[in-house]
């Protein structure tokens, strides 16, 4: 400094003016090699003169020509973290921020590096307490931005690794490769809370702890419920509620987005943002509907809807479309079941089908049916009838009557029995039947006019139904008859024997022969004959043993035996009464055998 200031007070004054002037300039200009309005064109820059943007610097490190006499371009930066593969995500996603004399590198606000460092080609720009780093066989030359910088800032372009960490900085104005401490960002997903929301089955409540920081924000929280379903937030602690629609085990898992320096957004996760939910909704289904028969019965039915209500559900009401065009809506539940009856009125099949209302805790109701609920009813109705009831006779002296009752039943109905009143004041219980009909016979005492009625009994399944019938009879007075058609007391009672419907003692009863038919000519003609034959014989007889013929003895006629014949009887008393010639001799009558009327007689016998 004395020379400098000799050299202005001797002759060379006015030179040695001016050399300083010029030094004064050079030591602002050229000795400070950071400026920030204008490009660093000395030697001390990497890139002589810098770039002007990013793609303007990776096209002037591919031609790694440095522009002040150097090919160490690539080099250089490879040393401070740019490798080749990393000259395109450069151009794209480097940041441009400000590097700062107080050793800070700011991009978007952010301080990305503090205790940031320079280096150059040059050592005598580089300030007092420059350090030397040797790179590819050259040595380089650098300090702290407190020593190497002029100005208090220099513009900077960024890369970021994927942590958000500063990996490369570079100053535009020269090239030259900033490099310091890298701010670390931190983040993490810590915990993930759930919790149920009271009176709302299914109904979870989700928050999450997260943290981030050292220029590491979240900027989302995005919830997976495990069942198909997501949704998202801005703030961790910003309460989430989701309603689960199904009962189950469920994995619900939130992931943390958090921005990072370099316009990056990064997600986080862990094993503690997962949590296993288990749900246990309201539980309501209408499960079966059933048609039972009452007592067998084929047309009245007792119904029954079961329900499934459970984790708070109850089952409250049902109500009943019987397919008839009947229905019984608003029927109280008695536990998990509700039941009503109805009465089909003609037979068919009906389609019977209930809804069932179940009350929630929230305090809802819901309208529950399903196909389960549906039920088809086949109405075959019994039927049993008193057709008729005939009367008949079978013994009028008696006034005897057979009964039969007639029946028409089916479709389970069968019949069972048959009581008879015959209207006479008495009856007949429990007359089995004989296929659709029973029969019973009854003797009236007197004649009248009586009203018969029997009571049908028909089985219709466990039940005993009924059906009645009458009958008039009229049974009359029985007059007794000596004859068929003849009263006893008539004088038909004795009929004529040639007219048998004129009386015997009638005048015009006549002894004729009544022609009875050729028979009957045939036995009289017979009957004739041989009476005339013994009459004949007898005769004959006679007159031979009188008037000696055949040399006979002939002796006094003896009188036949008493058991003969009137007629032969009165020729013999004929003979006897005439007088005797008196030159005839006594007659004896010759011994003659007759069979069976005479037998042969001795003298005497006289």
């Amino acid at each position: 400094m004395r020379r400098l200031f000799g050299l202005l007070s001797g002759k060379h004054s006015t030179l040695a003016a001016f050399a300083l002037l010029l030094g004064l300039a050079g030591f602002f200009f050229v000795g400070n090699p950071q400026k920030a309005s204008a490009a660093d064109c000395d030697d001390n820059a990497i890139i002589k003169c810098g770039y002007s943007s990013p793609s303007d610097f990776i096209q002037t490190v591919r031609k790694n020509n440095s522009g002040n006499g150097h090919s160490d371009l690539q080099t250089v930066y490879a040393h401070f973290g740019l490798e080749p593969s990393d000259y395109d995500r450069f151009v794209k996603y480097s940041r441009s921020g400000t590097a700062y004399k107080d050793g800070r590198i700011v991009v978007d606000g952010q301080v990305v590096a503090t205790g940031a460092k320079s280096i150059g080609r040059e050592s005598w720009v580089q300030g007092s307490g420059y350090f030397s780093q040797r790179i590819g066989g050259t040595t380089y030359y650098g300090n702290v931005n407190s020593k190497a910088f002029a100005s208090n800032s220099i513009p900077v372009d960024v890369l970021f690794n994927a942590k958000g960490q500063m990996q490369f900085a570079v100053l535009r104005s020269c090239g030259n490769p900033e490099f310091g401490n890298p701010v670390t960002p931190s983040y993490s997903c810590n915990l993930i809370h759930q919790s149920p929301v009271s009176g709302q089955p299914g109904a979870f409540t989700f928050t999450t702890s997260a943290s981030a920081a050292n220029n590491a924000h979240v900027v989302k929280v995005v919830y997976d419920f495990g069942d198909g379903t997501s949704t998202s937030v801005s703030s961790p602690s910003t309460p989430v509620r989701h309603i689960y629609t199904k009962s189950g085990s469920y994995t619900a898992k939130v992931t943390v987005y958090v921005s990072l320096p370099g316009n990056q957004t990064v997600t986080v996760t862990s094993a503690d943002c997962a949590t296993v939910v288990k749900v246990a909704l309201p539980l309501y289904q209408c499960t079966n509907l059933a048609a039972t028969a009452i007592n067998d019965s084929k047309y009245q039915y007792k119904f029954v809807v079961t329900a499934k209500a459970e984790n708070g559900a109850t089952l409250k009401s049902a109500d009943f479309d019987f397919g008839d065009g009947k229905s019984a809506n608003g029927v109280k539940a008695s536990g998990s079941t509700v039941s009503t009856e109805h009465t089909y009125a003609k037979d068919g099949a009906y389609n019977a089908k209930a809804t069932v209302y179940v009350s929630l805790p929230d305090g809802k109701t819901v309208k529950v049916t399903s196909a389960d609920c549906a039920h088809k009813v086949p109405v075959a109705i019994p039927y049993y009838n008193c057709v008729q009831l005939t009367g008949g006779l079978i013994d009028a002296e008696k006034y005897g009557y057979t009964f039969t009752a007639t029946a028409d039943y089916g479709n389970g109905a069968t019949l069972k029995s048959a009581d008879f009143d015959f209207g006479d004041g008495t009856t007949q219980k429990n007359v089995q039947p004989n296929g659709t009909s029973v029969t019973t016979e009854h003797a009236y005492g007197g004649a009248g006019n009586y009203t018969a009625s029997v009571t049908l009994y028909f089985n219709e399944g466990k039940s005993t139904q009924t059906a009645k019938c009458t009958a008039s009879v009229s049974p009359t007075q029985v007059t007794p008859e000596c004859r068929p058609g003849v009263p006893q007391g008539s004088a038909l009672c004795s009929p004529c024997a040639s007219n048998a419907a004129l009386p015997a003692d009638s005048p015009d009863c006549t002894t004729t022969l009544v022609n009875t038919g050729a028979s009957d000519v045939v036995g009289v003609a017979v009957v004739a004959v041989i009476a005339g034959f013994f009459i004949y014989r007898q005769f004959i007889y006679r007159k031979t043993a009188v008037n000696g013929v055949g040399g006979m003895a002939v002796g006094p006629l003896q009188a036949p035996p008493a058991e003969e014949d009137t007629l032969t009887e009165q020729v013999v008393a004929h003979r006897q009464q005439q007088p005797a010639h008196s030159h005839q001799q006594p007659l004896h009558h010759p011994t003659y055998h007759r069979p069976h009327r005479f037998r042969p007689r001795s003298h005497n016998d006289q």
